[in-house]
């Protein structure tokens, strides 16, 4: 190897260093993400439940159950049974439809099946999957996709999950529990890269 070229590498390690070390890490923080069924119905209860439609449907779920009872013990079986199958379909079988249709999501979806890495660095998060996806750049373990700062939308970091949303109802899903020790850096780089309205950290 010249030594014009060591001199160069050198020089790219010493400025990668130094801006790592700017940043207050010692290098880019890296998650591996097997997601379950589990990881992807927790998803869908907080943004199902998050949002103005999610608590309206279970104030009326709680509402009609209390009719429910309330016309049961004032003998009016026709009302309360109305009122408790509405109550029972909203605070009941949503949330089993939810889980059931994770579930399918998770088996049905050839990339979640395999792990995914998220890599966070100064031009967005870098995205690997091991399988060779159509359109996309391949390397020579699969396919990178770098998700851009500008394509986040949002960024919701919950008691079980990282959210990155690229659209109003899809998300790149992190559990929590992975970002271990690397948390605080994680959320620098989102306060770095995103403007507040778009973080809830």
């Amino acid at each position: 190897m010249s030594e014009k070229r060591q001199n160069t590498e050198k020089a790219e390690m010493t400025e990668k260093a130094e801006k790592a070390k700017k940043a207050g890490r010692k290098e880019d923080p890296t998650f591996e993400v097997q997601l379950t069924a589990d990881d992807m119905y927790k998803f869908h209860l907080y943004h199902t439940y998050s949002h103005v439609n999610g608590i309206i449907s279970l104030l009326i779920g709680v509402i009609a159950i209390v009719a429910g009872f309330w016309n049961l013990a004032q003998g009016g079986t026709t009302y309360a049974a109305m009122y408790l199958v509405i109550g029972v379909m909203l605070l009941v079988y949503q949330p089993i439809f939810l889980k059931t249709s994770a579930k399918k999501q998770v088996s049905a979806t050839e990339v979640l099946k395999h792990p995914i890495t998220y890599t966070f660095r100064e031009d967005g998060v870098l995205v690997h999957t091991p399988l060779k996806l159509p359109g996309q750049k391949h390397s020579a373990s699969g396919t990178d996709a770098l998700l851009t700062w500008k394509m986040i939308g949002k960024a919701v970091l919950n008691k079980n999950q990282l959210l990155l949303y690229a659209g109003k109802s899809g998300a790149y899903i992190i559990p929590r529990q992975l970002l271990g020790d690397q948390e605080e850096d994680v959320k620098t780089i989102l306060r770095a890269h995103l403007g507040k309205k778009q973080l809830k950290l």
